[in-house]
């Protein structure tokens, strides 16, 4: 599996690096004060890290009567950056 993150899929990948966790897109909104992202443009970047590999879904959370998918890190920031570094060399 070899993929190149954006400035901004980058962002949020670190951002799940150091969660350590599965998350839903309103725990990751909730946690990540310091990003000003909207539920849209969030859920356009978990799209895009679930469809290149980097994501995938990990159960859900349930609240109310919604249910939203968790998301876990397919690879850790080390084998990430590691294989940025084969591909280009």
């Amino acid at each position: 599996m070899s993929f190149t993150l954006t400035k901004r899929e980058e962002e949020l990948m670190e951002f799940l690096w150091q969660q350590g966790e599965p998350l839903a897109a309103n725990e990751i909104l909730d946690r990540c004060k310091e990003r000003s992202w909207s539920d849209r443009y969030l859920q356009a970047m978990l799209r895009s890290l679930e469809k290149k590999g980097a994501i995938e879904a990990s159960g859900t959370l349930r609240e109310g009567n919604h249910y939203s998918r968790r998301f876990r890190c397919r690879m850790t920031k080390e084998e990430y950056f590691a294989q940025l570094a084969k591909a280009s060399g």
